[in-house]
Formats: structure tokens, C-alpha cells, sequence
């Protein structure tokens, strides 16, 4: 309350106590048409109570996410797009996580067509990561590198759908 009201407050019961004739006279009688005076005691305000700060949301994995892609494709198989919206959701919670996101390619094909399906796939991923609510400064760096790393050795069909990949390193 302001002191604007509190004096609104003190004038208003004084008023009153006057048509109660409830005054103190003291002595003249001109004293004796003033009001005595009335003291209102105002409640100190509350002290706010603390508030305990949120518990602290669980920290992304520390592993690579590996997601996977059918052969000279750049869309997530059905298998990678749940854990990349769990990645993406975590990393909504955990906005001071970083990620980078690293494009892979089998090595059939070109050099320049791995290097621009790899970077296809690195860049998929970070939109599929945006649309997800993950926050786009988490998100560091997105580079494709075609086949210059390899996850399966050889050219059977395991060895190379190992390598149709986009990794998603947390930073740490």
C-alpha cells in the first residue's frame, strides 16, 4: 500500500471519529472540533517465499547417434527418426549442448557425388533436428565427407550400409 492511501486511510477514520464525536479536547474549544487523531497500523509486507529452482534436465548421450540411410538416399530409415527425435528433444531441454553432425557415404560412386550425398545427409539431418525443436545454435557444425572414413570394412552389403551413415556427436 502507498503512502497516498495510508494517509486516505488515517484522514477517512478521522473523519469518522469526528461525526462519532469520539475527539479528545485540550482545552479550547476550538480543539475540540479537531479530530483525534487515529494511527492505522499497516502489515509489513510478506517476505517472498524461496522457490526451488527446477531440477536440471538429463544430459544428451555422450555417444555418437549413427543414422542410416538405404543406398544413394538422403531420408532417415524409420529405425534412425525415433532416436534422432529423442536427440532433438533432448537437446530442447539441454540448450547449452552442442552437436556436430558429420555426413558419410559408401564408396561406390564418384568422389564428387559421395561428397555431395554425404553433405545431403549431414543436412537432412540438422532440419530434421530443427523440425524437431532442437535449437539451431546447438548445432556446430555440418560437413559431408563422402567415403573417407570407413564404419565396415569391404564391399559385402553390410560392410556398406554401415558406411551409408550421418553421425551426431555431443559435444562435450
Amino acid at each position: 500500500m502507498n503512502m497516498m492511501n495510508g494517509k486516505k486511510i488515517v484522514l477517512g477514520l478521522g473523519l469518522v471519529a469526528s461525526l462519532m464525536g469520539l475527539t479528545a479536547c485540550h482545552g479550547s474549544a476550538w480543539d475540540c472540533h479537531k479530530p483525534a487523531p487515529v494511527v492505522v497500523a499497516i502489515p509489513p509486507e510478506p517476505e517472498p517465499t524461496p522457490v526451488e529452482p527446477p531440477p536440471a534436465a538429463p544430459l544428451c548421450e555422450a555417444e555418437p547417434v549413427q543414422v542410416y540411410f538405404d543406398t544413394n538416399k538422403f531420408e532417415l530409415t524409420s529405425g534412425s527418426s525415433d532416436d534422432m527425435k529423442r536427440l532433438a528433444h533432448c537437446l530442447a531441454k539441454n540448450t547449452t549442448q552442442k552437436v556436430k553432425i558429420e555426413g558419410h557415404a559408401d564408396k561406390r560412386g564418384s568422389v564428387k557425388h559421395n561428397l555431395a550425398l554425404s553433405q545431403k545427409r549431414a543436412d537432412f539431418v540438422k532440419r530434421f533436428l530443427l523440425l524437431n525443436y532442437a535449437p539451431e545454435w546447438t548445432i556446430t557444425e555440418v560437413v559431408g565427407l563422402g567415403a573417407t572414413e570407413e564404419f565396415g570394412a569391404g564391399n559385402s552389403a553390410e560392410a556398406l550400409a554401415k558406411n551409408r551413415t550421418t553421425t551426431v556427436t555431443v559435444m562435450r
